[in-house]
C-alpha cells in the first residue's frame, strides 16, 4: 500500500495510473480528523474509497468512483469527519465485506 502524507503526495495520489492491482491502494494520511473530499481529476480507472477516523474504524464509503473525463470534477466528500482516506480500486469493498463501523489496521507509525 503507498502513504500519501504530504500535501503534494495527496494531490497527485493516483492520478494517471492505468491500472491497480487487486490488493493495492493508496492512504492518505491527514494531521487532523474532519470531513475530506476527493475528486476523480486525472483518474484512470474506478475506485471504492473508505474514510477512516482517528481511531481506525471505517465512518463513509464510496464505492465505484468513475474516472473523471472531463472537467468540471464531481467533488465526493465524507460528510463525517476522518483523518485518513483508503484508496482501493473498483470492488474491494464488496468483495471484503467492509462496511461501516469496522475497525482496519492502520500501519504502525501513522498520526
Amino acid at each position: 500500500m503507498a502513504i500519501a502524507s504530504t500535501a503534494e503526495q495527496r494531490e497527485l495520489g493516483l492520478m494517471f495510473r492505468q491500472e491497480l492491482g487487486p490488493a493495492q491502494g493508496m492512504l492518505f494520511v491527514y494531521a487532523d480528523q474532519r470531513p475530506r473530499s476527493m475528486w476523480m481529476k486525472n483518474t484512470l480507472i474506478a475506485l471504492d474509497v473508505l474514510f477512516i477516523s482517528a481511531d481506525a474504524e471505517i465512518v463513509a464509503i464510496l464505492k465505484n468512483l468513475p474516472p473523471c473525463r472531463k472537467d468540471p470534477c464531481q467533488i465526493y466528500d465524507s460528510q463525517i469527519p476522518a483523518q485518513y482516506m483508503l484508496e482501493l480500486p473498483a470492488g474491494f469493498v464488496d468483495r471484503h465485506g467492509l462496511g461501516l463501523g469496522r475497525k482496519i489496521t492502520l500501519p504502525a507509525g501513522l498520526p
